[in-house]
């Protein structure tokens, strides 16, 4: 494979990531915690947009508010992060062969 060759492929896979990237951000990943008290809402850059709660959960404990909050964060954030590896995977993965892994 000749360098113009490579630097072709090389732009391809620039834009197929960076439109993998943008169809990430339009994308929703939700997660539920605390029994369905607490569901949280971000987007595939992880980016946090939305939470909501029932009415009954601030009576709850100050400590298990916070750790079910963070739970359903993370979840949420989890599985937008496993949606991007696995679509950017899909884009990167000749660059394994190219580099001899």
């Amino acid at each position: 494979m000749d360098v113009m060759q490579l630097m072709k492929q090389a732009q391809d896979m620039k834009k197929k990531m960076e439109a993998a990237q943008a169809e990430l951000a339009n994308e929703s990943f939700e997660a539920e915690s605390g029994w369905g008290m607490v569901k949280a809402v971000v987007n595939g850059r992880g980016v946090l947009k939305g939470l909501t709660f029932k009415p009954e959960f601030l009576q709850k404990d100050p400590d298990f508010i916070e750790e079910t909050i963070i739970k359903a964060v993370n979840q949420a954030m989890g599985a937008a992060n496993k949606a991007g590896e696995k679509k950017i995977g899909a884009i990167a993965g000749p660059l394994k062969g190219l580099m001899g892994q």
